[in-house]
């Protein structure tokens, strides 16, 4: 995954079978605090991490 990948929605939910609804949801969520941003694109809604949203992923690696 680059830094610079953006996904479709669709490549999201299909990573999490039978939990379709709830990753809509979240990325809703996170777009709102700011962790992933929107890019509109030709045909649909694609999604990237922010600067934010790295420094959060790195963060939780070191805890873990």
């Amino acid at each position: 995954m680059a830094k610079a990948a953006h996904l479709p929605e669709h490549v999201l939910v299909r990573r999490f079978p039978n939990l379709g609804h709830r990753v809509k949801k979240a990325l809703g969520k996170l777009v709102s605090k700011g962790y992933v941003a929107r890019h509109p694109t030709r045909n649909e809604m694609t999604y990237q991490l922010t600067e934010l949203g790295i420094e959060e992923c790195r963060q939780m690696k070191e805890r873990a």
